[in-house]
């Protein structure tokens, strides 16, 4: 295998030139995101998950079974870990309890997209790609994590911005397993049966799943509605009930969507991590800040204003007018060439945390989303 373009020490190992049969472990939110494209590059026989409650369920006819059936691995055979990254060490521990080796039999979801794509399927991709369709809101949370509420004069893109950010995008990367439509609140924008009709017209065939994500106060309209089944477009609904009470229309939502046969996931959201800024900024040290940084990763990128972020929460401060960013906070993509492999290569090691510097300003007064902030809130509590 030749050198690896990330700087993830948990890559591939190896030869994985030659895949038997590749096993997704983790059937949650994550994976619904993703196996679409995984199945169609590889032999999948059946996918793996610990839940009882999600074994026996199935995905384009592929089966959820135990991690017993990993027993029955033959040579050749791999497994993707398709769960959040956060928990990839404890299922990392599960693996090798099988006698499975890290790099060499298994990886995360992202290590096969950083280095087997672009070396055996000469692809590059990104796993998730978060596009914000506006900053206004139905809710007013006190800790949101897109800072909605100090956003004066809530954006709001239309279909032509949001033109202009994909082709930017496209005619620099090849491929996007998940693209999240989210906000504020998606569904405010009156825009969106016509950014949907853009997205699917001119990039299915480079994005696997289409995902608007929404917090069920406000219900679609019939005809946005039909765009959704149309372009099947998943719906994850963040559940703030526990919040937020009847202001929600979570029951109401589902039955709605799935009589529409469009495809719907709801999110009990209980808490947040306290970013802390503005009103108490974390003082992060210069000499920890990256590692700080790297350990919030929650694996997505933004895109907004023709630029990539590698944190899509400081595109949303800086537009609020409460930070100002920096050289290496984000790639601003109309000045890489397009069309060129070594534009791609600098993109995708962008998204692994390879900035140009360090880290991201942001990160030193953000409390972020990682293991090393515990400082936890009710999940939209209102201000």
């Amino acid at each position: 295998m030749q050198a690896r373009l990330g700087v993830d020490a948990k890559g591939l190992k190896g030869d994985w030139s030659k895949i038997g049969h590749l096993v997704p472990y983790g059937f949650g939110a994550e994976a619904r995101k993703s196996l679409h494209r995984i199945f169609q590059d590889f032999s999948v026989p059946f996918i793996v998950d610990q839940s009882e409650e999600k074994q026996g369920q199935s995905m384009e006819g592929v089966r959820v079974v135990s991690p017993e059936a990993l027993r029955d691995l033959q040579a050749g055979d791999k497994v993707v870990v398709t769960i959040a990254k956060r928990r990839y060490d404890e299922i990392s521990a599960v693996l090798s309890g099988f006698g499975l080796r890290e790099g060499e039999d298994f990886c995360h979801l992202s290590h096969l997209i950083t280095d087997w794509y672009p070396q055996y399927a000469h692809t590059y991709c990104l796993a998730s790609l978060h596009i914000a369709l506006t900053m206004a809101c139905t809710l007013n949370c006190a800790h949101c994590n897109m800072f909605v509420p100090y956003h004066k004069s809530p954006y709001m893109a239309s279909p032509s911005d949001i033109q202009r950010d994909l082709k930017l995008f496209f005619d620099r990367m090849d491929y996007v397993f998940s693209v999240d439509l989210i906000g504020g609140e998606a569904l405010l924008n009156p825009g969106l049966p016509a950014i949907l009709e853009e997205i699917h017209t001119k990039y299915h065939a480079r994005i696997g799943q289409v995902n608007i994500t929404t917090n069920a106060v406000v219900l679609p309209k019939p005809e946005t509605v039909a765009f959704l089944r149309r372009y099947g477009v998943f719906v994850a609904i963040s559940d703030y009930t526990e919040a937020i009470g009847e202001r929600a229309h979570v029951e109401e939502l589902v039955r709605m969507l799935d009589a529409a046969g469009v495809p719907v996931s709801v999110m009990k959201n209980r808490v947040w991590t306290d970013f802390g800024f503005p009103a108490k900024p974390w003082l992060v040290s210069e000499e920890e800040t990256r590692t700080h940084m790297m350990t919030c990763d929650p694996g997505w990128r933004g895109l907004n204003d023709g630029r990539l972020y590698f944190c899509h929460v400081a595109w949303s401060i800086e537009r609020a007018g409460k930070y100002r960013l920096r050289k290496g906070d984000f790639l601003e993509l109309k000045d890489l060439p397009p069309h060129e492999e070594a534009t791609k290569q600098r993109i995708l090691r962008y998204c692994q945390g390879e900035l140009g510097v360090p880290y991201m300003s942001f990160c030193r007064v953000c409390g972020g989303c990682g293991a090393d902030n515990p400082n936890f809130v009710l999940a939209g509590e209102q201000a």
